[in-house]
């Protein structure tokens, strides 16, 4: 069955949990292992565009099949749970260029809005270091930083704003 009519079912947070620990896995271990249909719906959603891109065809879908707006809600909601609950996970992925990067991802993965970083950023010009700051108040580690820098720090040299040479001093 296709993930949304899994999501028809009582049972269905129960399901979603299920189908997208599978995906994880499976994008870790063999991402192009064969898969039921919830599963490669979700594995084919995420490496085309991210977490936003299963939200968005979900939607769609949800639309389609004229779930109530409660439910849509309760979908969309227990799906940013997962995607909290395994941010470690997904940005290793990023890492590891199996799924793309998204801004909103990344910021929504550590509840940051477009504004907070622009102030960060400003903070960053000054010669602060707002980032370290906002990550260690909120209980991060510096294992979770350094990883965060290191997809950074690559993004900005695929995008040929860093040198390769550059991206070692985090």
């Amino acid at each position: 069955m296709a993930l949304i009519e899994q999501l028809e079912n009582d049972n269905w947070q129960a399901l979603l949990r299920m189908f997208w620990g599978a995906t994880l896995d499976i994008l870790k271990n063999d991402p192009y292992q064969s898969v039921g249909s919830s599963v490669d719906d979700l594995r084919a959603w995420i490496r085309q565009g991210g977490v936003g891109r299963i939200k968005e065809h979900l939607n769609r879908q949800m639309d389609l099949r004229q779930f109530s707006v409660d439910k849509k809600k309760a979908v969309l909601g227990f799906l940013e749970i997962l995607f909290h609950e395994n941010r470690r996970q997904l940005l290793e992925l990023v890492n590891q260029k199996v799924i793309p990067p998204d801004k909103h991802d990344i910021l929504s993965a550590y509840g940051l809005s477009e504004l907070e970083i622009a102030d960060l950023l400003e903070r960053i010009r000054a010669g602060e270091h707002p980032f370290e700051d906002w990550m260690y108040a909120h209980g991060h580690s510096a294992e979770t930083i350094a990883e965060i820098y290191k997809i950074i720090d690559e993004w900005l040299m695929t995008q040929g704003i860093l040198p390769p040479s550059l991206t070692k001093t985090h």
